[in-house]
């Protein structure tokens, strides 16, 4: 057996994971991916962080047209702090669609058997071009597991060492020496 899907990760080569490893979809013409990012006002991964419930609804949401017009809805979140990644969102069958554009008109209940990966798995894919609803079947296949989280996702985790909190002690220690190099500047005169 020869393995040719090693790709490079950090110097290490790591072997993909095609996400129908983990999820099993038989008839995969039968889901809509819902491909869920900026609709101009918010990030749905913020929504996914702070409220589940409101989360749940953007998988209800219709425009003005039926995008999510097929048996199940396959969600994705748009992992906006990584390029081309995405947070499972959820599989979910549509019970019943109204005819009513711009409202929550899709009435849809939850796919348990995947629930354990909802905000867990990180999945690696191109974003398809623009708009949210596009045929699973054109893009299944070319997903890929890029992490399992041990949690569900909950925000960016910034601990006492990281990046961003070095960065603003850094700002603040510059910002002191500033103000104590200005004052001894201006006694001289």
């Amino acid at each position: 057996m020869v393995i040719t899907n090693i790709i490079p990760m950090n110097g290490i080569k790591m072997i993909e994971i095609p996400i129908t490893q983990i999820i099993k979809i038989d008839e995969p013409h039968k889901f809509k991916l819902h491909a869920a990012r900026w609709n101009g006002s918010e990030q749905p991964l913020d929504i996914y962080v702070k409220d589940k419930k409101e989360w749940y609804h953007w998988n209800t949401w219709r425009n003005n047209k039926d995008e999510f017009s097929r048996q199940y809805i396959f969600s994705l979140i748009d992992f906006y702090p990584e390029t081309d990644m995405w947070l499972f969102g959820g599989i979910y069958e549509v019970i019943n669609r109204d005819d009513i554009p711009y409202s929550h008109s899709y009435k849809i209940k939850e796919i348990t058997e995947y629930s354990a990966c909802v905000g867990r798995l990180k999945v690696k894919l191109e974003k398809p071009s623009r708009g949210r609803a596009f045929y699973l079947e054109h893009h299944f296949n070319k997903m890929k597991v890029a992490e399992i989280l041990k949690q569900p996702y909950s925000g960016a985790h910034f601990p006492g060492g990281g990046w961003a909190m070095k960065t603003l002690i850094m700002i603040s220690i510059f910002w002191f020496l500033y103000l104590k190099m200005k004052s001894q500047i201006g006694s001289l005169h």
